[in-house]
């Protein structure tokens, strides 16, 4: 009896394992490398893995709209630094992607798109949704691999992780046609890439020689972004032994949190905090560490260059592009920052005052988002203020492109490297609801708010229902001044009138209850403690409409907008000049 029941488990496994396709090989590939969700849109191209996912992990997530999968996979690679996974059809569904893809490339976020591709076997012409993928995608990412026989489907995604964690991290594509995912399961296992890219160690000169800059410059500053996420204790230490402040790119807040006495908060120079800028104009050096200085992180090129510059950065491509560095230093963030303290710290013995001791005590927190007027309409940065005071510090801020988001750099402090996200150096709108959506399937117990305008809501808001859904409990906040707020300003800043701005309100109670969300609205300035917190103590979906006039301009925009004025060149200032003249000349006759 034991013999016959043990070769009938035989004969079962046997067949079990002739019946895997390679489709149920790289879902078992994709839960070996930890992910948790592929957000997809499925299509008769891509049935094959999407019922291998659901039959063993990792989770397929319906979304509304492929540029949405995108979003989310970028959330979770640019809160966590694992690769998020989304999964689309050829044609529409990658070309619906394209926005997501490209603010990955360009923000450096880790990224994993499957993309099915044609069917190859029939030998048929004009296929249904059949396109030039990889010439169309390959600009946009760091490679497309597409592999053509069963046996190199696990090196190719192993392959296509690695390439997603290596500096610079960025979107890889894997292209896995219907024909390839129905055949029969690889025979080698999957061997997963490694989780961590290994990078060479300073040279010893190297080290020698930005040490001894450091101790030549008592005045030394730090500017942190994204790329020293990882090495936030490192920085901590760095800033410590150096008397240090500490100033962080947008992509880069919370490195250390922004109510520590060495926080300078966001930037430097006048689109920065006023601490931070008061720290630039007193500092000998910045030590610029994970950054690239593009034009958001820099506030339009407003930042005036350093006095001194030492440059770490793990990708070579960053060094000498907007601003040149007296020294450059490829590797990786933490362990070069491992070689550097220790001789610091033989060094100088104990922890010196530096720039630290003359700016006196107080915080990027303590004074941040200065100048806002408290109206009787909401102002958005006594929101930020009231939010921050209400929120526990492990939440989760996702801020949408806009006036929003600017204001949120000066009026919301950040405690730790995961807990705000923004598309920055592509500004594409729509982004904050689905990341939000994302980060709180996968971290339910922390707090998540998404801060929109209304017209990136109108975009992308519809996905309340993939929430309702899924069971995700997320809180948006609608900064609703029923215009495109940052195209408005510049216009009437620029042209003296405005065109193709004013939105048409919708009826946000209407519009939360047939996405199934909870409604709240703020509409004065009184209104903004009181409804927050009964908003954030809602569950599930919650839409919260805040009546909003931006009644006057963030650091940010002031600084952006006067430099962008000083780059034109004096033909282009006069004929400027000129149409306004006359458009006011015409206006009086």
């Amino acid at each position: 009896m034991g013999i016959a029941r043990r070769v009938k488990e035989r004969v079962m496994q046997e067949a079990a394992k002739a019946s895997r396709s390679a489709a149920s090989f790289v879902a078992e590939a994709l839960r070996t490398e930890g992910v948790e969700r592929v957000f997809t849109i499925p299509g008769v191209l891509s049935l094959e893995l999407v019922d291998a996912l659901a039959e063993q992990g990792p989770k397929p997530v319906l979304v509304t709209h492929e540029s949405s999968a995108a979003f989310m996979a970028d959330a979770i690679g640019r809160a966590f630094g694992s690769p998020g996974v989304f999964f689309v059809v050829p044609g529409p569904g990658i070309m619906n992607a394209l926005s997501g893809i490209a603010a990955s490339m360009a923000d450096q976020i880790p990224v994993l798109c499957i993309v099915a591709g044609a069917r190859k076997g029939s030998g048929k012409s004009f296929l249904i949704h059949e396109m030039p993928q990889r010439e169309v995608l390959s600009p946009l990412v760091k490679d497309y691999l597409a592999p053509s026989r069963t046996e190199e489907i696990g090196p190719m995604v192993a392959r296509a992780f690695r390439i997603c964690r290596q500096a610079p991290p960025g979107p890889v594509v894997l292209e896995l046609g219907p024909d390839l995912l129905e055949g029969p399961c690889p025979a080698e296992p999957y061997r997963a890439a490694s989780s961590r890219p290994q990078t060479d160690r300073l040279p010893t000169a190297e080290v020698e020689r930005a040490v001894k800059l450091l101790l030549d410059h008592p005045r030394a500053m730090i500017y942190a972004g994204k790329g020293a996420f990882h090495a936030s204790r490192q920085v901590m230490d760095l800033a410590e032994i150096l008397g240090a402040p500490v100033a962080t790119t947008i992509s880069g807040r919370g490195i250390l949190p922004e109510d520590h006495r060495l926080s300078l908060g966001f930037g430097w120079g006048p689109a920065g905090t006023e601490r931070a800028q008061k720290a630039f104009s007193r500092a000998d050096l910045v030590f610029g560490i994970g950054v690239r200085f593009s034009e958001m992180a820099t506030g339009g090129f407003s930042m005036p260059d350093p006095p001194l510059l030492i440059h770490l950065d793990a990708d070579s491509g960053a060094f000498h592009k907007n601003v040149r560095a007296e020294i450059t230093l490829r590797a990786d963030s933490a362990d070069a920052l491992g070689q550097i303290l220790p001789a610091l710290k033989r060094l100088l013995g104990k922890p010196r005052p530096g720039l630290a001791a003359e700016l006196g005590e107080g915080s990027a927190a303590k004074a941040g988002g200065t100048g806002f007027k408290e109206s009787g309409v909401p102002a958005p940065a006594a929101v930020y203020r009231a939010l921050r005071e209400i929120l526990p510090r492990d939440a989760i801020l996702v801020a949408d492109t806009g006036n929003h988001m600017l204001w949120s750099l000066e009026a919301y402090p950040v405690y730790g490297p995961d807990a705000y996200l923004a598309p920055v150096d592509f500004q594409a709108m729509g982004y904050a609801v689905p990341a939000a959506i994302a980060l709180s399937s996968i971290r339910p117990k922390r707090k998540v708010v998404a801060a929109v305008g209304d017209a990136c809501f109108l975009m992308s808001g519809v996905e309340l229902l993939t929430a309702s859904r899924e069971g995700a409990s997320l809180t948006v906040l609608v900064f609703a001044d029923r215009s495109l707020g940052v195209i408005k300003e510049t216009q009437e800043r620029v042209y003296r009138r405005t065109a193709a701005v004013d939105l048409e309100p919708p009826d946000y109670a209407s519009l939360a209850a047939g996405l199934k969300a909870r409604h709240f609205a703020i509409r004065r300035h009184d209104d903004i403690e009181p409804v927050l917190k009964e908003a954030l103590l809602a569950s599930g979906p919650v839409l919260v409409e805040i009546d909003t006039v931006y009644a006057e301009s963030s650091r940010f925009a002031k600084a952006s907008m006067s430099a962008a004025a000083k780059s034109l060149d004096l033909a282009q200032k006069l004929r400027m000049g000129a149409r306004l003249a006359g458009r006011f000349i015409r206006s009086k006759g």
